[in-house]
């Protein structure tokens, strides 16, 4: 099983490009808001395995390389990070809990 670095909270947008409810266990790239730099990401919902657009649940986050002795993101709770499909921002996750701590300050 993989270990999650975080707790959130995630909310798909229906104007983000999107048209399609998104699985649990979907991947795609992310930025922490107000910044550019992509990462990979992969999130799964909590008790849920499909979220509609415009709905909101509580989820399980993991940065794809976290685990890379090389990965230097830090994070703090309450912070936003942007989740995307190429450009267009399609979702945000606002974080309750960091798992790994390796992403605290």
């Amino acid at each position: 099983m993989i270990k999650p670095d975080l707790l959130g909270t995630v909310t798909y947008i229906k104007s983000g490009g999107r048209t399609f409810p998104v699985q649990s266990g979907y991947r795609a790239n992310c930025n922490l808001e107000g910044e550019t730099a992509n990462h990979s990401y992969a999130i799964w919902f909590i008790n849920k395995d499909v979220l509609k657009l415009g709905k909101s649940c509580e989820c399980k986050f993991k940065f794809s390389f976290s685990d890379n002795e090389g990965f230097n993101i830090v994070v703090s709770e309450g912070q936003k990070i942007e989740l995307n499909e190429g450009l267009l921002k399609v979702g945000e996750l606002i974080i309750k809990k960091i798992l790994n701590e390796k992403l605290i300050v």
